[in-house]
């Protein structure tokens, strides 16, 4: 569990605080129109460091040792041990009519079938870290971590941030590399594809990589409508882990164990400084945004789709979303009637919005401002469950009882006139208990 504080306000509203209890086991993915299995779906990452080697991809191992005592996993501190991958045989949702064609289907089969399962409060890809929310030699240490507003920070904390930002953006990540090939192409090659990549730049990969078109492979093109991570139920808890490890990576190239991102918060902020909204500028100079000041919240910023989404919501918006009562609903998509994710999930903060380059720019880390509603989430789901059977219930009920009247109705009406319908287009069975239909045209 991670426990977290954090400080919230409007962007130019009277500052409060209050303590919420976030859970962060593991992220789910999926395709879109599929479920995420619960607390056992797998992050699409990057690949560390140790498992990028042609052994390995050949063995599908990634059970790389841990420094502290330079077992495998750590087990002989009783970290983890190494063992076979269990995946969810779940299929896909019906978006994505294909299997076995692309690497993040059933991940990370694709490249290694043993990783390393850790023990306790221990995590990792070798079990050398502590589950988010826990420090300390045995990760037994609670911490508790306060993520403040933007707009609160002194200008001395907004030039650190700015600074951190620029020293991942030059820093190569000494734990993880990236795949520059399919799995396919590398049996085709022989050889391991992989490249070094900057610790900003990592984020960045795996947003694109989750978010990216599947490769169908032997010249049939590219299949666009998938995401495993946006537009289904997986867009909440994918991104909160995704910001997790984010800021951990920050953490330990800056050894700054307070270090928290900001968040921006966009409600109600029409008379408001805000900065970092002009982020074609910035990579243009290629530069990142410096955090001055830029001037009052446009609500219509960049080159979005008007006709999904034409402003930033207000508070009134935000006070909507938190009063539907489904987290989902069919149908699993961006398509989704009353679905409290697909209502949440924003289309428009950046200049490219819904792309999966949003990350290259400073302003995607303070917009993500998701963690109390998925907070509220939470807090609700047991209530809402427990609605949902009592609801069930009364509704059985009822449905028997007018079931009855009806049959007893018709009864006396067919006694009555004497006639049916000569060639009804439905047909029903009174033998069963439930009407099985077929057409006669």
């Amino acid at each position: 569990m991670d426990f977290e504080k954090k400080s919230k306000k409007g962007a130019c509203g009277k500052l409060s605080e209050d303590s919420t209890l976030a859970r962060s086991d593991h992220a789910a993915g999926g395709s879109r129109g599929s479920l995420p299995a619960p607390s056992r779906a797998r992050v699409a990452r990057a690949v560390p460091r140790p498992c990028a080697t042609a052994d390995a991809l050949r063995t599908k191992t990634c059970c790389p040792a841990w420094p502290g005592d330079g077992s495998e996993c750590g087990a002989r501190s009783g970290r983890g041990f190494c063992q076979d991958v269990t995946v969810s045989d779940l299929p896909n949702g019906p978006q994505f009519p294909h299997s076995d064609v692309d690497d993040r289907e059933r991940w990370p089969l694709a490249f290694y079938n043993r990783t390393c399962r850790c023990a306790g409060n221990f995590m990792g890809y070798n079990c050398g870290e502590c589950k988010f929310g826990y420090y300390g030699p045995g990760c037994a240490e609670r911490r508790e971590s306060v993520r403040r507003n933007i707009f609160q920070l002194s200008a001395a904390d907004r030039q650190r941030f700015i600074s951190y930002l620029n020293l991942a953006k030059s820093t190569i990540s000494a734990d993880y590399v990236i795949a520059t090939g399919t799995r396919a192409q590398m049996n085709d090659t022989g050889a391991p594809m992989f490249a070094d990549v900057s610790v900003y730049d990592l984020f960045v990969w795996m947003h694109y990589y989750v978010s990216r078109d599947a490769l169908l492979g032997s010249g049939a093109g590219v299949w666009a409508d998938v995401d495993f991570a946006h537009e289904a139920a997986a867009f909440l808890p994918w991104h909160r882990v995704f910001l997790l490890s984010w800021e951990r990576e920050i953490r330990k190239l800056t050894g700054d164990l307070n270090f928290t991102i900001p968040y921006w918060d966009w409600r109600d902020a029409r008379d408001c400084q805000v900065i970092c909204t002009h982020p074609e500028v910035y990579n243009t100079r290629e530069v990142l945004c410096d955090g001055l000041p830029e001037g009052p919240l446009l609500r219509n910023p960049g080159n979005h789709d008007p006709s999904r989404v034409n402003r930033l919501p207000s508070n009134e918006d935000v006070e909507f979303v938190l009063s539907l009562t489904q987290y989902e609903s069919d149908t699993l998509d961006r398509r989704a009637n009353m679905s409290f994710r697909n209502v949440l999930e924003e289309t428009w903060t950046t200049s490219s919005p819904r792309k999966s380059w949003d990350t290259n720019t400073a302003t995607y880390w303070i917009q993500e401002f998701i963690a109390p509603y998925w907070e509220h989430v939470k807090q609700i789901w047991p209530w809402l469950l427990g609605a949902a059977v009592l609801g069930a219930l009364v509704a059985a009920l009822v449905a028997a009882v007018i079931r009855g009247f009806v049959v007893t109705t018709r009864r006396r009406r067919n006694r009555k006139n004497g006639y049916g319908e000569k060639q009804p287009l439905l047909n029903s069975s009174e033998e069963e208990d439930t009407a099985s239909y077929q057409t006669t045209l």
